[in-house]
């Protein structure tokens, strides 16, 4: 979401409208959303002693991590990660920061791996995330990306 210039030339007899509201709620929403990120980075620096990490990354249907580490922003549900890069063995924690729902084994895709999730019920199936800050760490198999444990929020 991006940041709207908020008006300045209000007066006296100024009255807002839908547009207003619109942009004032964008705004919001647009600094909600980097405070959260920034906390997040915070806390892969000083609790799990990440100093190299990964941009934040805008949730997508094919998230294209880089690093072991990344924030995900947005509300976008996630089915794969990208494998580029990676060997089996390899860890990734993402913390999320929007509200979205993680897609449990979706089939195969040309340089990414589904996701191979476990409920709190010990079930696999699709997760949906509504808490923010929620981490989860993922091993890949040279297959999928495996969750390792269950997820927790910060």
């Amino acid at each position: 979401m991006a940041w709207a210039t908020p008006k300045t030339d209000w007066t006296a007899d100024s009255c807002p409208t839908l547009t207003d509201f619109n942009r004032i709620e964008t705004n919001s929403q647009y600094l909600y959303d980097k405070e959260n990120a920034d906390i997040a980075s915070v806390i892969a620096k000083t609790r799990f002693g990440f100093n190299d990490l990964g941009a934040n990354l805008a949730s997508a249907n094919n998230l294209p991590i880089v690093k072991d580490f990344h924030v995900v922003t947005g509300n976008t549900a996630i089915y794969y990660l990208s494998t580029t890069g990676y060997l089996p063995g390899a860890r990734v924690i993402l913390v999320f920061v929007g509200s979205l729902t993680l897609h449990h084994n979706e089939g195969v895709l040309a340089d990414y791996a589904p996701l191979y999730l476990t409920k709190e019920d010990g079930s696999h199936g699709n997760i949906s995330l509504t808490s923010p800050e929620t981490t989860m760490e993922f091993i890949y198999d040279g297959t999928c990306w495996r969750q390792l444990g269950l997820f927790f929020t910060l």
